[in-house]
């Protein structure tokens, strides 16, 4: 998924309500409950899978937040 390696314990889980793409990224949209929520921050981070990934926005009013997965290319050129 991208982002760097974490360890520790699970506090909560969310379900993924929203994939929007754009261009080269994949907005993803989590909601989870509204005790969890005022942890996470914009900017912030949240891990997904054992992979740190920073909090784009969060919405109060649909307990949700969401991050961005952006995808590297690479190409060779000759």
């Amino acid at each position: 998924m991208g982002g760097h390696f974490v360890q520790g314990h699970v506090d909560w889980t969310g379900e993924i309500v929203e994939f929007k793409p754009e261009r080269d990224s994949l907005w993803v949209k989590v909601k989870t409950v509204k005790e969890i929520l005022r942890y996470i921050v914009c900017k912030g981070y949240t891990a997904v899978d054992g992979t740190s990934l920073t909090v784009v926005d969060v919405f109060d009013e649909e307990d949700c937040f969401n991050f961005i997965k952006v995808v590297i290319k690479m190409c060779r050129c000759v």
